[in-house]
C-alpha cells in the first residue's frame, strides 16, 4: 500500500470516529512522529509490538486534538521502557497542544 492510500485511510478512521474539522497529511505525519511511529506507516499493525499498538491507540485519539482526552489505563501490559516513553510522549501533547489529559 502506498504511503499516500495509507495517509487517505488515517483520514478516512478519523472521520469515521466522528472527528470534528480537518486535519491532513502533515497533522498525521506530526502525531505519527510524536508517538514515534512514522517510520513505521507502511507495516500492518499486526507486525507492531503491543507497545506500538498502546501509542498508535492514542494516537487515534488524539488525531482531532481533543480538548479534553480521558486514558483509561493506558500503560497496562507494558513493560518499563514503553510505558515510560508513553508517558512522556502524552506530557508533550498536554504541553504542546494544551490538551487536558485525564
Amino acid at each position: 500500500m502506498s504511503s499516500r492510500l495509507r495517509t487517505k485511510t488515517w483520514s478516512c478512521t478519523g472521520f469515521s470516529t466522528g472527528c470534528q474539522g480537518s486535519f491532513g497529511p502533515s497533522e498525521l505525519r506530526k502525531l505519527l512522529t510524536i508517538f514515534e511511529l512514522w517510520e513505521r506507516r507502511k507495516d500492518f499493525v499486526k507486525q507492531f509490538s503491543g507497545g506500538m499498538k498502546r501509542r498508535l491507540e492514542i494516537a487515534r485519539g488524539l488525531l482531532h486534538m481533543p480538548k479534553i482526552f480521558f486514558l483509561d489505563e493506558p500503560t497496562l501490559g507494558l513493560d518499563p521502557q514503553s510505558r515510560s516513553q508513553l508517558w512522556t510522549h502524552v506530557k508533550y501533547l498536554n504541553e504542546t497542544e494544551n490538551t487536558t489529559i485525564f
